[in-house]
C-alpha cells in the first residue's frame, strides 16, 4: 500500500512538472508591424513588445538586420526594407530571451508578421501579426525591370563591352569630338528609357545619364563617361614658343575684374574674358610642357605678355613681361633670379653691397605696370622710383660735401687772414699819425 502511494506521488508530481514546463514553452511575446502595407522597396518598422534578450530575425522578400537585442524594460523595435512587389515576412525567433514580466519566463516561441507591397496610392496602415484575419492589400503586378535590352554610342567603343548588370562606362575620343549620339532600348517594352539622342560634348571628362524607368516607376541608371583629348585646336606663337589655347577651362580660376567672351583667332573661336579699365582681354594658354596661363591679347598684335597672377611681399602682384625697351637700366643688372619660390626676370643692383636688392616689373590688381623695390631679407616690397642711391653714388655726394666743406673753410680762413691784414694795417697808420 505504502509503495502504490508513493508510486502515485511521483507519477503526479511527474506530470505536474511536464505541464508546467509545456506551459513554459508556450510563453511568447507581441510583434507588430508600423504599417499593413508600403510601396515597393518602401520601409516599414518591426516591434517586439512583452519579452527582452536577442532576438534571431529572418525576412522574406526584403531586408532587416540578423538579429536585435531587447533591454532590460523590454520591446525594441527594428527598421525593415521591403521588396519590389508582392508581401514582406517578417520572423522573429528568440534566440536568449525572457518575457519583461515581474517574474520573467523563458520565450521560446517564434512570431511572423507580414506587410503588402502595394503602389502608393494604395497603401493602407496599421500593423498586420501573423494570424491577423484582415484582408491583405491588392498586390501590384506592374512589372519591375528596369534594365536596358542595349546601349550603343555613334562614335568610339564602350568599355568594358555592354551587358544590362553593368552601370558604368567610358570612352575616349580624340580631341576634335564636339559631338556623340547615344541610342538605347529597354529590355521590357513597358519600360521608357530617357538621356539617349545627340549630345554636345567639350574637352575633358563628359558624363552622359541614360535612365531606363520599369512601368512601376523604379529606375536604373547608366552612366557613360566620355573623355575628350584636350589638346588644343588653335596655336599662336609668342617670344618663339607655339602655345595652344586651353580648351576646357570650367574650373579655371579667373582673375578679378574680367569677364567671359568668345573672340575669334585664326577663324576659330577660343575662350577669353576683358575688362574695360584699362582695356585688357586674357587668353589661357598651354605650352609644350604643358605649363598653363594668362596672356595678355591684343586682336592686331597677337599674345603681348604673361599675365601671371602672384604674391609678393604680402601683397598681390601680376607678373608681367618686361618690354625691352625697358630691360637696360643704368647701375642695374637684368637677369633671371628666384624670389619667394618664384621665378622673376628683373635686375640686380651692381654693387655687391646692395646684393639683397632686386628691382622687378610689376602690375598691380587695378592693371597698372610699375617698378619695385624688393628687400630679400625681410621680403619688403615698395615702389621705385630709379633715385635709390647705390654706395656709389653715396660717396660721390659724401666726396662733393667734403670738398664744399674744404671750401668753406678754406674761404673763410682767408678772409680771417685778410681781416686780420686790415685791422693790422689800420693800427699802424693810426698810431703814424699820433
Amino acid at each position: 500500500m505504502k509503495n502504490r502511494k508513493r508510486v502515485t506521488v511521483i507519477a503526479v508530481t511527474a506530470i505536474f512538472g511536464l505541464l508546467m514546463r509545456v506551459s513554459a514553452w508556450a510563453v511568447g511575446f507581441g510583434l507588430s508591424a508600423s504599417s499593413g502595407s508600403v510601396a515597393p522597396n518602401g520601409t516599414f518598422t518591426v516591434t517586439i513588445s512583452g519579452a527582452r534578450g536577442l532576438f534571431q530575425i529572418t525576412t522574406e522578400n526584403g531586408s532587416a538586420p540578423a538579429s536585435t537585442m531587447c533591454g532590460m524594460s523590454g520591446g525594441c523595435s527594428f527598421q525593415v526594407t521591403a521588396g519590389s512587389a508582392g508581401t514582406t515576412r517578417v520572423t522573429v525567433s528568440p534566440i536568449d530571451a525572457a518575457t519583461s514580466s515581474t517574474t520573467p519566463e523563458e520565450v521560446n516561441e517564434s512570431r511572423s508578421v507580414s506587410v503588402a507591397i502595394t503602389s502608393p496610392n494604395n497603401n493602407t496602415t496599421g500593423s498586420r501579426p501573423s494570424g491577423n484575419t484582415q484582408k491583405p492589400a491588392e498586390t501590384d503586378h506592374r512589372s519591375t525591370n528596369n534594365a536596358l535590352a542595349s546601349l550603343g554610342v555613334s562614335k568610339g567603343t564602350l568599355q568594358p563591352a555592354f551587358s544590362p548588370e553593368v552601370t558604368e562606362y567610358k570612352i575616349s575620343l580624340p580631341s576634335d569630338a564636339t559631338e556623340i549620339e547615344v541610342d538605347a532600348q529597354a529590355a521590357d517594352a513597358k519600360a521608357s528609357v530617357s538621356g539617349i539622342g545627340k549630345k554636345a560634348l567639350k574637352a575633358g571628362d563628359n558624363v552622359l545619364e541614360i535612365i531606363c524607368t520599369a512601368e512601376n516607376q523604379t529606375t536604373k541608371t547608366y552612366r557613360i563617361i566620355v573623355h575628350v583629348d584636350e589638346k588644343p585646336l588653335v596655336f599662336v606663337k609668342y617670344q618663339g614658343k607655339k602655345l595652344g589655347f586651353v580648351r576646357n577651362v570650367d574650373d579655371v580660376s579667373i582673375p578679378s575684374g574680367f569677364t567671359a567672351k568668345t573672340i575669334s583667332v585664326n577663324g576659330e573661336s577660343v575662350s577669353a574674358w576683358e575688362r574695360e579699365e584699362p582695356k585688357q582681354t586674357l587668353v589661357y594658354l598651354v605650352d609644350d610642357d604643358n605649363h598653363k596661363d594668362f596672356y595678355l591679347y591684343d586682336e592686331k598684335e597677337g599674345v603681348t605678355s604673361l599675365y601671371r597672377p602672384i604674391q609678393l611681399g604680402g601683397r598681390n602682384f601680376v607678373m608681367i613681361d618686361v618690354p625691352k625697351k625697358l630691360q637696360k637700366q643704368s647701375g642695374l643688372t637684368y637677369q633671371r633670379f628666384t624670389l619667394e619660390e618664384m621665378s622673376f626676370y628683373g635686375w640686380k643692383y651692381e654693387n655687391q653691397a646692395l646684393e639683397n636688392y632686386y628691382v622687378l616689373y610689376l602690375m598691380d590688381g587695378k592693371g597698372n605696370a610699375a617698378f619695385y623695390q624688393y628687400e630679400a631679407s625681410e621680403q619688403t616690397l615698395q615702389l621705385y622710383n630709379g633715385n635709390v642711391a647705390t654706395q656709389e653714388q653715396l660717396s660721390e655726394e659724401q666726396t662733393r660735401g667734403d670738398q664744399a666743406m674744404l671750401w668753406c673753410y678754406g674761404t673763410a680762413g682767408v678772409a680771417g687772414v685778410l681781416l686780420l691784414a686790415l685791422g693790422g694795417f689800420v693800427y699802424y697808420v693810426k698810431k703814424g699819425k699820433k
